[in-house]
C-alpha cells in the first residue's frame, strides 16, 4: 500500500506551472517526494497548443515555456486516453455536457481516487473534491 498521495492537474494548473509569477512550479517541486502529480494527455496537449497565444498576449517569449512544458512531465504524470477511458462515461455523466476538456480530468480523478487541483468550478457538483491553488497545500501536507 503505497502512502504516496494523488492529485490531478487540470489544464489550467499545469499552465499556470509554467508562468514564471505562479506558485503551482514550487508547490509541484516541493511536494513531488510525497504525490503523485498525475494529469491527462489531453491537458499537455491544450497546454501545448494554446502557450504561445498566451504568453505573447503578456508580450512574454513563449520558447522557454515550451520547453519547461516539455519538461514538466517529470513531476506530472501524463495519463493516456486508453487508460482512463475506463471511467469515461462515469465522468462524462459527472461533467455537465460531458465537457471535451473537463470529463477527462474527472476519469483520472475517479481512476486514481485522487481530488483535482483547479481553478475553475466546472468540477463542483462532479463528486470529487477540488482544491485551488491558494488551498492545495493543506491537502498537501
Amino acid at each position: 500500500m503505497s502512502l504516496r498521495k494523488g492529485l490531478v492537474l487540470d489544464h489550467l494548473i499545469l499552465l499556470a506551472a509554467i508562468l514564471p509569477e505562479s506558485e503551482v512550479l514550487p508547490l509541484l517541486i516541493k511536494y513531488e517526494s510525497t504525490t503523485d502529480f498525475r494529469t491527462p494527455e489531453i491537458c499537455f496537449e491544450t497546454v501545448a497548443r494554446t502557450l504561445s497565444q498566451t504568453l505573447l498576449r503578456r508580450d512574454v517569449d513563449p520558447a522557454p515555456a515550451h520547453a519547461a512544458l516539455r519538461g514538466l512531465d517529470r513531476l506530472v504524470e501524463p495519463i493516456g486516453v486508453d487508460v482512463y477511458e475506463a471511467c469515461g462515461s462515469e465522468a462524462r455523466e459527472r461533467v455537465a455536457g460531458g465537457n471535451s476538456v473537463q470529463w477527462p480530468v474527472v476519469a483520472v480523478a475517479l481512476l486514481f481516487e485522487s481530488p483535482i487541483w483547479t481553478k475553475q468550478e466546472d468540477f463542483f457538483g462532479a463528486g470529487i473534491a477540488t482544491w485551488t491553488t491558494k488551498t492545495v497545500e493543506l491537502y498537501l501536507r
